[in-house]
């Protein structure tokens, strides 16, 4: 069973998972910070049973399609290819949410 556990609690991750997740999706902003008074909210880290890294889901700020406010959106997501197909991107948006 993997879990999910926000980034401030493992801060160790972070680097990682940046490297991950830029190697699959290419440039991606900062992680966390703020933007016109939204605060970003820090990655989500999705860990196997030996507390490896298996995937990842971090935030950014856009403009809002229908209203001109700034909201928080799903930058990146990312599961490593062996524990892909087991829901557990779904479980990853649904935790951000």
């Amino acid at each position: 069973m993997l879990k999910i556990q926000s980034s401030h609690i493992f801060p160790q991750y972070l680097e990682a998972l940046r490297a991950r997740l830029e190697l699959e999706w290419g440039s991606i902003d900062p992680f966390e910070g703020s933007h016109e008074n939204v605060i970003v909210p820090p990655p989500l880290i999705l860990l196997d049973q030996q507390s490896r890294l298996a995937g990842g889901l971090a935030f950014s700020t856009f403009s809002h399609p229908t209203q001109e406010v700034i909201s928080v959106w799903i930058n990146a997501l990312l599961v490593e290819p062996e524990y892909r197909g087991q829901g557990h991107a779904s479980d990853l948006v649904r935790t951000a949410e």
